[in-house]
């Protein structure tokens, strides 16, 4: 066989099958060799470019440095000139000193705040700003940024930063979830919109109360110490646990609710037909939740509230249906009221809930505001208890920068409480037209900008 391969060799390569072949192979081992070289050059230029972002980071973390070192220096002399100005007053009149060391003290306070707030941001933004560029590239390595989170919260700690009770969040982590969120980069040195002002609140605010207020079980003391007890929605049992649950003591009609989260929530229209199975694979599921489930730091006051379990009176079922009303508040004033109307209806596949919602300004004048999906096809009267709605939020609001103050109103005249809602949407509403979000950050005003 091979004797008869090298007889015929000579003439097959006079055949142009032949010389075919061979320009064959000589293009492929040409595109081969080119291929390599492109490689070679890609990763060359990644590695370069690779290196000259970790030098940025270098640079940039020894440059914060030097900025926080330079920001606490100053804050330390302000006081001591402070303090050298009261001391040269000794004797003179006390009770002007001791309204000097007051005053003092809190314009001294709100320049730490605002200042810090602003270095915080910065870290924030040049963090956000190194990720994109280590994304673009194909080198973002979770690491890294964990690295720059830290060395930031090191920095912040050492200067002893605990303005608002709220140092320890991540304003990167919730920059980097803003971006995925609604596809643009947040801005908190200088937020301007209102969504940009709640991801603010949520860094720099007080958590405390707000994680009582969050509680849907304890927030019930808060209301009836405020506005009374008559607003409240009829309480019919709160447990540890599903377990302790005594169904045969519930009415016919009830609504049971877990007090750490949104949304764990269920309806029992009739306690004879309650799939009880249903209802407990639900809320053992609930139990061990920890929500928000994208992260604690999206809501971080609902971090600490302890699960438990509450039944209330079911409302609107007899009427058909029960109105909701939102009361957004900026700096204690109603500005804005969103109404959510929910219609218990009966298809062909048995009872489901519609809603559909609007929103009116706080002299209840329809306004042409709609978010992403919203039904706003009906126009509706102004409630009869309206005033009295509005008079009840701004009460429940007077003590907080923004919150939405949720009520229900049944039958034109009965009023009840709902909840506070600090982030509407988790402080990322759609609006349709975004100009709607900037002007809605123009009415709220932030602390710093109250100095």
């Amino acid at each position: 066989m091979n004797l008869l391969k090298k007889m015929l060799m000579p003439i097959y390569r006079l055949t142009p099958w032949y010389k075919i072949n061979q320009y064959i192979m000589k293009q492929s081992n040409e595109i081969k060799v080119l291929i390599q070289e492109n490689k070679n050059a890609f990763d060359d230029k990644v590695e370069k470019k690779s290196i000259e972002i970790n030098i940025l980071i270098q640079d940039i973390i020894a440059a914060l440095d030097d900025k926080l070192e330079k920001k606490h220096n100053e804050l330390k002399s302000q006081i001591h000139d402070g303090t050298n100005s009261i001391l040269n007053k000794l004797g003179v009149d006390s009770n002007t000193i001791v309204t000097q060391i007051r005053d003092n003290a809190n314009t001294l306070d709100a320049k730490l705040v605002h200042g810090l707030s602003d270095i915080k941001s910065c870290l924030h933004d040049e963090t956000n700003e190194i990720s994109a560029s280590l994304i673009s590239i194909g080198k973002y390595n979770v690491t890294t940024t964990e690295m720059l989170h830290k060395k930031h919260d090191a920095a912040l700690e050492h200067m002893g930063c605990n303005f608002y009770g709220n140092v320890n969040n991540h304003s990167s982590a919730i920059g980097l979830w803003y971006l995925q969120e609604v596809g643009k980069s947040l801005n908190l040195k200088k937020p301007k919109t209102l969504n940009e002002k709640l991801q603010w609140l949520k860094v720099f605010e007080n958590t405390n109360i707000k994680t009582k207020l969050a509680d849907k079980y304890a927030v019930r003391q808060w209301v009836a110490d405020e506005i009374g007890e008559e607003y409240l929605i009829p309480l019919y049992g709160v447990w540890d646990n599903y377990a302790e649950i005594d169904f045969a003591r519930m009415p016919d009609c009830f609504v049971l609710k877990y007090t750490h989260g949104s949304s764990m929530n269920y309806m029992v229209m009739d306690k004879n037909k309650l799939n009880m199975s249903d209802v407990k694979y639900k809320f053992e599921k609930w139990s061990s939740a920890i929500y928000p489930t994208d992260g604690s730091y999206i809501e971080p006051h609902y971090k600490n509230i302890i699960p438990r379990i509450i039944a209330e009176e079911c409302l609107g079922i007899d009427e058909g249906y029960v109105t909701h009303y939102r009361f957004f508040c900026f700096n204690g004033e109603v500005k804005l009221v969103r109404g959510f109307k929910s219609f218990h209806e009966t298809s062909k596949n048995g009872k489901s809930n519609r809603e559909i919602s609007f929103f009116y300004d706080a002299n209840w004048k329809r306004t042409s505001y709609t978010l992403v999906g919203q039904e706003n096809s009906l126009m509706f009267t102004e409630p009869s208890t309206f005033v009295e709605m509005k008079n009840i939020a701004q009460i429940l609001s007077r003590n907080f920068t923004f919150v939405c103050v949720d009520l229900y109103e049944l039958n034109n005249s009965q009023i009840f409480f709902s909840e506070m809602t600090f982030y509407p949407a988790k402080g990322v509403c759609r609006w349709t037209d975004e100009a709607v979000d900037l002007k809605l950050g123009k009415m709220l005003k932030l602390p710093y900008e109250l100095q």
